[in-house]
């Protein structure tokens, strides 16, 4: 194996030594098209989540601030899914690098930014007091978005070197880890990893926090959200330990199967990137109300606002919490308004 087949083969989301002979088959195109259509779907979701954010004066706020720059880095992101669309070919490493630098910089953005509401709902729980004063300051929020856009530049910066080595690699440049050359991917994607586990262990000591504290925490802005957020990293690191282990299981099969296998457990990810909208929607009242506001007629029929259902025509349902105490009071309650 001479020096260029090796260090394709180091890297496993490069898809050369599948289909270096027959070429890519249509299949496989089929797939790349449908990731994108998924994709565009998500940049959709994804613009009106940042429309909704910003227009939105109810929705203020460190928190809130950081969803919408999450969901632009999305919007800038998703739509080169499809390079490979519109040319599923084998181009040089540092041709791709210049197709996918921007979707590069935007992707490491998102998921630093991911880590970076983690933390700061981490921050609004540990050090309420603290938090309150400065997470509408414009220190805060810049210092916040600083580290993130130099962590992604770094990122792209160490690609850009490794890339621009003279010896040639052919890639099938398909996402932007097919720009990173050799064991660069690998430490990239041990970083992402290690960041969406962050966002994990962030999450649930903030559960358990809040758990402790129901009576303190309950009806405040960190109870509404923390659900939607949960759900969102769920999904988004469902998406890389699956690929995680996928690709290791991946290793005994042969290079096509690798190929076709190893693709599709990154639309696992695509998919969750564009469900932020629709969880915040489900799972957050505050956005369910906001997304009612400026989108009336997706909820002409039915939509859950503030924890209770609306009908059209009909009278909205109180909003029933599920406790105990609550369970049992409110059918009194209405039991007793009625009379």
């Amino acid at each position: 194996m001479n020096a260029t087949l090796q260090e394709t083969a180091s890297n496993s989301s490069n898809y050369y030594i599948a289909f270096q002979r027959d070429g890519v088959p249509l299949g496989f195109t089929v797939l790349v098209v449908v990731r994108f259509i998924i994709a565009i779907i998500g940049v959709v979701f994804n613009a009106c989540l940042l429309y909704v954010a910003v227009t939105t004066y109810a929705l203020q706020g460190s928190c809130n601030f950081l969803i919408a720059f999450n969901a632009f880095c999305l919007v800038m992101f998703l739509p080169f899914m499809g390079v490979g669309v519109f040319k599923c070919s084998f181009v040089p490493i540092q041709t791709c690098f210049w197709w996918q630098f921007i979707p590069m910089f935007f992707g490491n953005l998102f998921i630093i930014s991911t880590l970076a509401i983690a933390i700061d709902r981490l921050l609004s729980v540990l050090f309420s007091a603290w938090h309150s004063r400065h997470n509408t300051e414009f220190s805060y929020l810049s210092s916040v978005l600083t580290i993130c856009v130099l962590y992604s530049t770094c990122i792209v910066y160490i690609c850009y070197i490794a890339a621009m080595k003279p010896v040639d690699v052919l890639v099938l440049c398909l996402n932007p880890a097919d720009a990173y050359r050799g064991q660069i991917g690998i430490a990239l994607f041990s970083l992402s990893l290690t960041a969406v586990s962050l966002c994990i262990v962030c999450y649930l000591i903030i559960w358990r926090s809040v758990r402790k504290n129901r009576s303190t925490w309950n009806g405040t802005f960190t109870m509404k959200i923390l659900s939607s957020l949960f759900v969102i990293i769920l999904l988004i690191s469902f998406g890389y330990f699956l690929s995680t282990m996928i690709r290791v299981i991946a290793l005994f099969m042969q290079f096509s199967q690798f190929a076709y296998i190893v693709f599709v457990s990154s639309m696992f990810s695509v998919l969750a990137m564009a469900a932020n909208a629709p969880v915040l929607c489900i799972f957050s009242s505050d956005y369910q109300i906001a997304f009612r506001e400026h989108f009336p007629l997706l909820f002409h029929r039915s939509t859950e606002v503030g924890g209770g259902r609306f009908n059209r025509g009909t009278t909205p349902v109180p909003e029933r919490i599920f406790s105990r105490t609550n369970v049992e009071e409110w059918p009194r309650r209405e039991m007793g308004h009625n009379r």
